[in-house]
């Protein structure tokens, strides 16, 4: 029994050596919109400024920023769109994605919420920032991170 377990095993093993790397791949497409609140009973008003880039991923594997935009927008929204069309398991040619910079502007910790919506306005996921945004410090976050 345990010798025949050992030699299924040895076989998968050996399987998965044979499959090539790209048959793991997995790619993100997704668009929509991220919203930022702070944890309740928090309001947000001016104790963060975020920096939205959309990046690319050129043919000799170089990362270039596209477009930039800074939160918040006029009136205090923190409401931005993003476009993510990413290989997880590498850099590949014509990889977008949005990567956002949040930078605390108070002397206490922030402990911002991302809800993250579809292009039709459904809740695909809503993450806290493990730790928070320490005093003056600044986080960044990858969307192809975070997204399911």
């Amino acid at each position: 029994m345990r010798k025949g377990f050992v030699v299924l095993l040895s076989a998968v093993l050996f399987a998965s050596l044979l499959v090539p790397n790209s048959a793991w791949a997995r790619r993100i497409v997704s668009s929509g919109s991220v919203t930022i609140t702070l944890a309740p009973p928090g309001t947000l008003t001016s104790q963060l400024v975020v920096t939205v880039v959309e990046t690319n991923i050129d043919a000799a594997g170089g990362e270039n920023a596209q477009v930039s935009t800074t939160l918040p927008l006029f009136g205090g929204l923190y409401t931005f769109p993003f476009f993510v069309n990413k290989e997880t398991t590498a850099n590949v040619p014509r990889d977008f994605d949005s990567v956002m910079f949040i930078v605390n502007t108070t002397d206490v910790s922030q402990f911002p919420f991302l809800t993250v919506r579809n292009a039709s306005g459904t809740v695909v996921a809503t993450i806290e920032i493990v730790g928070g945004v320490a005093p003056r410090g600044t986080r960044n976050v990858r969307l192809s991170d975070i997204l399911p």
